[in-house]
């Protein structure tokens, strides 16, 4: 039931875009990207599978566990895979802490694992928003969107804000059941990195990662021949990961197209080169992680033999 629910947002949500803009113009613009910008997007994609295995192994290390490099890329393909076929965009996270149980880790430490991993790339994606915005020039806006940028501003400090109140506020929330568990696992998670070094690291991994699908996606800008300046890609295409995480779509379809649509139009980018934008990108995403779908067939079978002993 919760499938078919989040099949009708993709689904509702991307024929409203399509009902209400050029189907004809998306699809001319669509079919302007090259092949050398696919592939360079692709690459940039497989480059960024070996970076998050390395970040997973890190922080399998600080929480005092073990996880070899290469089991963490094997199960670092996998999450990809089915992060992109199943309801929910974490999907594969879930499934990727469960598997690294049969790698030594308990169940808790590779929960845990896979939280901070969300979570300190959350900060990164926050952080690259807050440098980009600095380096937003009035002249990138569109007079009419000026408004609606402020807005945009205005609504990203309130959210940093509101995480600083909870932050500053967490021994009062911790006393109250709701809030428990996130609070002490904040607290946890703010601990393994508490090492300036380790938290540095950490961070540039982050960092970088993001730094690359935000490539991707200049790649195909700059095929399409979109000119949209590298300071508008790091404002929104972040914003749109984060509006991905929320569980109420299949692995982002539809979210993220709305998300890109509405954000770029504040820089005076048309919705159908947006659409075409966002449409590329999810699609040469999902393509990048179907190469997942080789562990999945060992990893099930794997399984079906334990089941059977």
């Amino acid at each position: 039931m919760v499938w078919a629910l989040r099949g009708l947002v993709s689904i509702g949500v991307l024929a409203v875009l399509f009902t209400v803009m050029d189907v004809s113009a998306t699809w001319n613009t669509l079919t302007m990207v090259s092949g050398t910008a696919v592939l360079g997007t692709l690459l940039l994609f497989f480059a960024q599978v070996p970076l998050l295995a390395w970040r997973w192994v890190r922080i399998v290390g600080m929480l005092k566990g073990h996880l070899t490099m290469v089991h963490a890329f094997q199960m670092t393909l996998l999450g990809r895979f089915l992060n992109q076929v199943l309801p929910a965009s974490f999907g594969g996270d879930a499934v990727r802490a469960w598997q690294s149980t049969r790698y030594g880790l308990n169940s808790v430490l590779a929960v845990h694992s896979v939280l901070i991993e969300r979570f300190t790339g959350l900060v990164s994606l926050i952080a690259i928003v807050a440098v980009a915005l600095l380096f937003v020039r009035p002249t990138m806006v569109p007079g009419g969107s000026q408004g609606g940028v402020l807005i945009l501003l205005a609504l990203f400090a309130a959210a940093c804000a509101a995480l600083a109140l909870v932050w500053l506020g967490r021994r009062r929330l911790r006393d109250r059941e709701l809030f428990a568990r996130p609070i002490a696992f904040l607290g946890d998670a703010l601990r393994t990195v508490r090492e300036p070094k380790q938290f540095f690291w950490l961070f540039v991994g982050n960092t970088v990662s993001n730094l690359l699908s935000i490539g991707a996606a200049v790649t195909i800008g700059s095929s399409l021949g979109l000119e949209v300046e590298l300071w508008v890609y790091a404002v929104v295409m972040p914003l749109s990961f984060i509006a991905t995480i929320l569980p109420i779509s299949i692995a982002g379809w539809g979210v993220r197209e709305g998300a890109m649509v509405s954000l770029l139009a504040l820089f005076g980018v048309a919705s159908t080169d947006a659409l075409a934008l966002s449409l590329l990108f999810g699609m040469t995403l999902l393509v990048s992680a179907l190469l997942g779908g080789l562990v999945w067939i060992p990893v099930t079978v794997g399984n079906a033999e334990e089941a059977a002993q």
